[in-house]
């Protein structure tokens, strides 16, 4: 439960939309400085128009529909890396309070370490999960639709579902 309560402030939730402020894809990110800097994955973001990200209220016992009214927020896009399935956007006026996590190294991994996730799957709001690592796979290349990717792959058995993407693994 520490896990969670340390770090669930500091999962962004993402919106991605069109011109038409039709939803894209949603997914999570992790809020990693004061001035909003978000890193999360390429697909997330992948074609969108606008950004959106939704910060973890203070309280969830309100309705969801009431959740998000006064914690969304506008981002830009600093960078992207298509190859890495990585992109930075930044909040443009982040609350004061903004929580932040520091990042972490692949060297401080290995396997059958136990490891945590915060996410959104399938539209449910900053959802925990606990897994162990399965493997390390340094450079590993892997191709979708157009793209070849590649990058240091975790490969945990952490449940992760369609929303998770871009979270992190604590």
């Amino acid at each position: 439960s520490d896990i969670y309560k340390n770090y669930a402030h500091a999962v962004a939730y993402i919106f991605s939309v069109d011109k038409k402020e039709k939803l894209l894809g949603s997914g999570s990110g992790i809020i990693i400085t004061k001035t909003g800097d978000v890193i999360t994955n390429h697909h997330v973001i992948m074609n969108s128009d606008r950004i959106i990200v939704f910060l973890k209220p203070s309280s969830m016992d309100v309705p969801v529909e009431e959740l998000f009214e006064s914690s969304i927020y506008e981002t830009t896009l600093v960078k992207i890396d298509p190859v890495k399935d990585l992109a930075l956007i930044r909040i443009t006026s982040p609350p004061i309070n903004i929580s932040t996590v520091t990042l972490g190294s692949n060297k401080q991994i290995e396997v059958g370490d136990d490891v945590h996730a915060i996410g959104h799957p399938d539209g449910a709001p900053w959802v925990y999960t606990k897994g162990t690592i399965g493997q390390l796979w340094p450079n590993k290349k892997w191709k979708t639709k157009n793209l070849t990717h590649s990058a240091t792959v975790v490969q945990t058995q952490t449940p992760i579902n369609p929303g998770s993407s871009g979270g992190p693994l604590f």
